[in-house]
Formats: structure tokens, sequence, C-alpha cells
């Protein structure tokens, strides 16, 4: 029990702390967008972003399990890791003028920049477990 517990809390404090470029994102995103558009792109991108993430989360509980999938993902990493630091382009998120472009590029967004989230959620639910 008290296992389980110190596994729900390390999810909240990894979703947290690696959330909050997430909140940057959805605010560039729909920053040209009327108020009343504003607050519901902000809650329907969100509501589906959040719902990404929980497949991400499902289908890398799964992926750990393969022989040397974390080896293939930590090399990948790497890569990723010194493509951004040898990268001189920067990049940007574009505010979006119409409702759906708003919560395509929020749910898109998070998808990409979630991914770390999902596969350190992942690894704190204890997936070796479900052996």
């Amino acid at each position: 029990m008290l296992e389980a517990l110190w596994a729900i809390a390390a999810i909240i404090l990894i979703d947290i702390v690696l959330g909050g470029e997430n909140a940057l994102v959805i605010a560039m995103a729909t920053k040209n967008l009327p108020d009343h558009l504003r607050k519901k792109a902000i809650f329907w991108g969100t509501f589906g972003a959040v719902g990404v993430r929980f497949l991400c989360v499902l289908l890398l509980t799964y992926l750990l399990l393969i022989p040397g999938f974390k080896l293939i993902g930590g090399l990948l990493l790497l890569y990723i890791g010194w493509r951004l630091v040898s990268d001189s382009k920067t990049h940007e998120i574009f505010a979006k003028d119409s409702f759906w472009a708003a919560i395509g590029t929020v749910i898109v967004a998070d998808a990409v920049m979630g991914l770390d989230n999902a596969l350190a959620i992942a690894g704190a639910a204890g997936y070796r477990d479900w052996e």
C-alpha cells in the first residue's frame, strides 16, 4: 500500500515538474483568440492533450517490457539532446487565429513535448511489476 502511494506521489510530482512548458505552449497557441474562444480552446486542447498523454503512458508501459527498448530509447534521447544543443535554429509556437487550429496545436505540441512525461510516468508506475 505504501509503495502504491509513493508511486502515485512520484507520478504527480514528475508531471508537475515536466509539464511547465506545456502551459507556455497553450498560452502561445491561444493568445490571438477572442476571450470566449480562448477559454474553450484551452479547455478542449488540454482535455485532448491529457487523453493523448494517457494513451502514450498505456502504450509505453507495454513497450518498456520489450528487451532492449530502453537502450534504443536512451540512445534516441541522446541523439535528440545532441541535435538540440548543436542546432542553431529557433523553434517557435505560432499563435493561431482559429479555434480548431489552436486546439490542434495544443494537442500536437503536448504530444511531442509530453513524451518525456509519459516515459517518466510509465517508469514511476512500476511497469516491472506488471510482468
